[in-house]
């Protein structure tokens, strides 16, 4: 039998989707807060933590100082209020 019947061995399993948090950060290009794709941490020239990564509008690089810590904490911010 076939595993898409939901009798294989992967059929009890449940499916997580992990999605990336939403990043915004200012492009310089189009001179507006926008949402950052393919967010990265990357460690600066200080030893502090930042993300990198680039604009859903224009596809330009982007870089927003503070790591994902820095996302966390202005989400549970935005949360509060």
């Amino acid at each position: 039998m076939s595993d898409t019947q939901g009798d294989g061995p992967l059929s009890n399993q449940t499916a997580t989707v992990e999605t990336e948090p939403v990043v915004i950060g200012y492009c310089v290009h189009c001179r507006t807060k926008r949402q950052m794709q393919n967010a990265i941490q990357v460690c600066n020239r200080r030893g502090r933590y930042d993300l990198k990564g680039y604009c859903a509008v224009c596809g330009k690089a982007m870089y927003r100082l503070g790591g994902w810590e820095a996302v966390a904490a202005a989400a549970r911010r935005n949360t509060e209020r």
